[in-house]
């Protein structure tokens, strides 16, 4: 059984460190905290590096494909090589207009008609 505290020395000695307790623990949690908004953050950075690989690696390929057909480019490969460019600039999640068909024709989109702004 713990022994009663008799003076008031004591209970403010016991109330100073219940107080530190509590401010460690609330640093503790904001820390955590503070982590996983990084670690969030890292993820979609990662997964942002991996879109904009791909899109280049795909790119890589029309251009080569451009290359080695004697510099005869169809305006279908064009535009996709366009389409694949706009898909990997694309702003990351969050961002960006409500439509998500926009910026796959910069005259307009085809299902909303609104104009893609960049």
């Amino acid at each position: 059984m713990s022994k009663v505290i008799q003076t008031v020395e004591e209970l403010d000695a016991v109330l100073h460190w219940r107080r530190k307790h509590a401010q460690a623990i609330r640093a503790l949690d904001a820390g955590k905290d503070r982590e996983a908004a990084l670690q969030q953050r890292l993820t979609a950075a990662d997964e942002r590096a991996d879109v904009l690989i791909t899109a280049l690696s795909r790119v890589q390929f029309r251009c080569q494909s451009f290359a080695e057909s004697d510099l005869a480019m169809a305006v279908e490969s064009v535009e996709a090589v366009l389409s694949i460019a706009d898909a990997a600039l694309k702003p990351a999640e969050g961002g960006g207009d409500a439509c998500e068909h926009s910026e796959g024709n910069k005259r307009g989109c085809p299902e909303c008609g609104e104009v893609f702004k960049p």
